[in-house]
């Protein structure tokens, strides 16, 4: 009998493997046994990353580029905002018995200084989560940070803004949810956990 014959692979009744079988003794460089399937990761191994993390990351640097978008415009319509609110301002300045002028010039600083903060932490926060996706990490966190900003900018896009400042907040809010989606594919999932598995190995 030959050996064809022997383990069956002349068999007409033999099932050929699925595609992303696994191989009998085949293990990845990582040491896991590779799970084919789409988007590029093989499933088990944490240094196979799949495809959709490499997008995520960029959409993320997206995320902080917009962020700073968003704060350089806000820092140019300030005094128009200031203007805007002049006479309350006035007003103001005339019951707490401050002049006007320096008043308005402190609100504008303090403004201004408030628009470079807050811009600075959202870039931030976007360039954080974009190296702690990368490395398989805070995913939680993450999750909930994204779902409160993608609620705030949505909200954002029902007020009455100009076209501008309206494209950048739907920009941003659409980076929002395709980080969201990203980060919560099948295969990130997997990868995800893969990665947590490995550190939480004492030898890992």
């Amino acid at each position: 009998t030959s050996m064809s014959e022997t383990d069956g692979s002349t068999d007409p009744y033999r099932t050929p493997d699925a595609p992303g079988a696994i191989t009998p003794g085949a293990i990845t460089p990582g040491g896991y046994p590779p799970l084919a399937g789409p988007d590029g990761y093989a499933g088990a191994d944490p240094t196979d990353r799949p495809a959709a993390v490499g997008r995520l990351r960029q959409v993320m640097l997206a995320g902080a580029v917009a962020a700073v978008l968003q704060g350089a415009y806000a820092v140019v319509v300030v005094d128009d905002l200031l203007a805007a609110s002049a006479p309350d301002l006035e007003q103001v300045a005339a019951d707490a018995g401050l002049d006007a002028g320096r008043f308005s010039e402190l609100a504008g600083s303090a403004t201004t200084g408030l628009v470079i903060l807050s811009t600075l932490v959202a870039a931030g926060l976007w360039l954080l989560f974009a190296r702690l996706f990368d490395r398989g990490s805070a995913r939680g966190p993450g999750t909930v940070l994204g779902g409160i900003n993608g609620a705030s900018l949505l909200v954002g896009l029902l007020a009455p803004t100009d076209l501008l400042e309206w494209v950048l907040t739907a920009v941003s809010a659409a980076l929002v949810v395709a980080g969201l989606v990203l980060l919560w594919r099948p295969m990130t999932t997997a990868w995800f956990r893969a990665t947590a598995a490995a550190r939480a190995r004492p030898w890992g």
